[in-house]
């Protein structure tokens, strides 16, 4: 039954709602909604057939406060609305009683009120109970995902993604589609979106639908379920992209994750079509600004104009998500490489089978390369060095690109990270070369590219980055000194065991720097077991550096000096007590390592008598 004088205060609420917000007071106008609402829900007490109008605006306010900080209180108004709204969906509500658009669900290009009054109902269910129950249950399972609870942030999700699905597959057979309609990602195709369908229940429950959809991404991908999550992240893109409102610089955000998800999986090709996507969208949205090319002809506008629609830290991150595509297919090709046997084993997504049909945005089809042309399994693999430097060419643009906007003033982690990235794609580079001498060269840039940061960097604020670069840096330092020592310079061997003598020294530095900032605070000393996260790195670190001190005391004989004799001892005690580590805490995987330690020890302590020797002999 609807009550006289609500049709005012639904009026007033939206005017609340639509008006700018005060970011001092971010809830200012929501509190004021929800004031209202309840001072209507007030005069309903006790009236006679009031059940109606108290769902809606039980629903309304309940909606209005899971926006602020009283979210216990919208979540209790929320579930005292549903049972009827459920139980009495069939019987369609006062268009007016709909809720308004929350804050949080911006993705939204049309709020429930504003649906025609005169469309059909959906398999007999009131089309507004409907929407509400929608919106409902998309909050509540927001509101259980903040929570951290999961399971009960997918139920609420689960029951949204039903409720669509029934009416979807009804409407649908109307209109003779016999495409799957089963909840999930793969059913989750757009229908109507952006076109005003009149055939399915508009554009309200389709937008309401790809707002259940992006949480169900993102509930996913905190779950761990990440292939379910990429699907429903694959499904989301494409239902924006359907609806015509696209917010550019989330949109290709969203995009570069589910980019990053598929490379990092080795999935080269869909993860190159992604990108190639961003770049489409963005070029065909340009476009409409008139800051590139008319594009009226099929063809996509050139240039990089494109780039000035993108938040500076999109734009910076689609040039990092290029670089990272072409160092990834490096790293995979070495490792590909170094495999044995003549059956190597194939990529994971090997064919254009694997890829998603979720994927083939229609409104790009004219503008994205064919997926078939795209590097396909072991095809996006190098297979030398001059192949492998064709991708070092393609990656180190990219990457010094982004690397304008992330400076080390200001992006600190970004900054860091990239940095590695480039030292990385420098190392993997290297194992493709054959020369020892440019091998070395390659390693010595990444140790230039990384100067800047070694001790730049507080421990106490930044103390997982700076471990990251003391070990990198001695990692190429190291690298450096392998590269020389595989073909000494015959011609100039003082010259030759003069520089592997420095970078092991330097090496040494950065080895030490590393190791000692596990020492504790109070005593300086080193805790009885490193933790889980870092006992791998620590103890090859540690190993490195005795076999570093080794490289650094080379020479022995009657002119040893008293330095190297001491570097050789400290290499000696050094190596002695990673294996004694390793057996104390019976680390079974680190059981080759730790022998090693054992047999470089040996031999460092004959060269040490030895060496003793030789000093005791009568100088000719």
């Amino acid at each position: 039954m609807e009550a006289p004088g609500h049709e005012s205060i639904i009026d007033q609420v939206k005017d609340l709602l639509s008006s700018a917000v005060d970011e001092t007071q971010p809830y200012k106008q929501l509190y004021a909604a929800s004031d209202l609402l309840q001072a209507e829900l007030d005069k309903l007490k006790g009236a006679d057939g009031a059940d109606e109008a108290e769902a809606w605006l039980k629903a309304q306010k309940g909606l209005c406060l899971l926006d602020t900080d009283l979210r216990q209180e919208g979540e209790a108004c929320v579930l005292a609305a549903l049972p009827w709204l459920e139980a009495k969906a069939q019987d369609a509500g006062p268009a007016e009683f709909l809720p308004a658009q929350s804050s949080h669900q911006t993705q939204q290009p049309q709020t429930a009120e504003s649906a025609p009054a005169s469309h059909p109902q959906a398999s007999g269910l009131g089309y507004k109970a409907i929407a509400v129950m929608q919106r409902c249950y998309n909050a509540l399972g927001a509101l259980w995902s903040e929570r951290g609870d999961l399971e009960s942030a997918l139920l609420w999700l689960n029951k949204a993604e039903r409720v669509f699905h029934e009416q979807r597959k009804r409407m649908l057979q109307q209109k003779g589609d016999d495409r799957d309609t089963t909840p999930g990602p793969q059913g989750s195709f757009a229908v109507g979106a952006g076109q005003g369908d009149p055939a399915f229940a508009g554009e309200v429950l389709e937008a309401g639908y790809t707002l259940t959809v992006f949480s169900l991404a993102q509930v996913h991908a905190h779950a761990g379920s990440k292939e379910q999550s990429a699907l429903y992240c694959a499904a989301t893109l494409q239902r924006q992209l359907a609806s015509g409102e696209v917010q550019l610089s989330e949109w290709v955000q969203n995009c570069l994750q589910l980019s990053a998800y598929y490379v990092n999986a080795s999935a080269f090709a869909i993860g190159q079509y992604l990108l190639e996507a961003v770049q489409r969208v963005a070029q065909v949205e340009a476009t409409k600004k008139e800051k590139a090319p008319d594009a009226s002809d099929g063809q996509a506008p050139g240039g990089d104009a494109w780039k000035t629609l993108l938040d500076e830290d999109v734009a910076a991150n689609v040039d990092l998500a290029w670089g990272k595509l072409y160092l990834f297919r490096l790293v995979a090709s070495l490792a590909y490489m170094q495999q044995s046997g003549s059956s190597k084993p194939s990529l994971p997504y090997p064919s254009l089978e694997h890829f998603p049909d979720l994927l083939r945005f229609p409104s790009l089809s004219h503008l994205l390369p064919s997926p078939e042309e795209l590097p396909w399994g072991v095809s996006a693999l190098a297979t030398s060095f001059e192949t492998a430097r064709d991708l070092f060419n393609a990656a180190i643009p990219r990457f010094n690109a982004s690397l304008e906007y992330y400076k080390l003033d200001g992006w600190v982690t970004e900054h860091v990270t990239t940095q590695l990235e480039v030292s990385n794609l420098y190392r993997v580079l290297a194992a493709f070369e054959q020369d020892p001498k440019r091998r070395a060269a390659m390693h010595k840039l990444r140790v230039s590219r990384l100067a800047h940061l070694v001790g730049a960097l507080n421990p106490q604020h930044f103390l997982g980055l700076s471990r990251s670069i003391d070990l990198e840096t001695a990692n190429a330092w190291r690298d450096y000194v392998d590269a020389l020592t595989d073909k000494l310079d015959a011609k100039a061997p003082n010259k030759s065991s003069k520089a592997i003598a420095e970078g092991a020294t330097a090496a040494t530095h950065s080895y030490t720097r590393f190791l000692n900032s596990f020492r504790k605070d109070d005593t300086g000393q080193m805790p009885d077991r490193i933790d889980a996260d870092n006992e791998h790195f620590f103890l090859m670190a540690a190993f490195n550096l005795g076999r570093v001190l080794h490289r650094s005391a080379m020479r022995v004989d009657q002119h040893t000096s008293d330095s190297d004799l001491d570097i050789m001892v400290q290499a000696y005690k050094h190596l002695h007590w990673i294996a004694d580590y390793v057996k104390r805490h019976k680390i079974d995987k680190m059981k080759q390592e730790a022998s090693m330690a054992e047999q470089l020890a040996s031999l460092i302590a004959e060269k040490i008598d030895l060496s003793k020797k030789m000093a005791s002999m009568p100088k000719k």
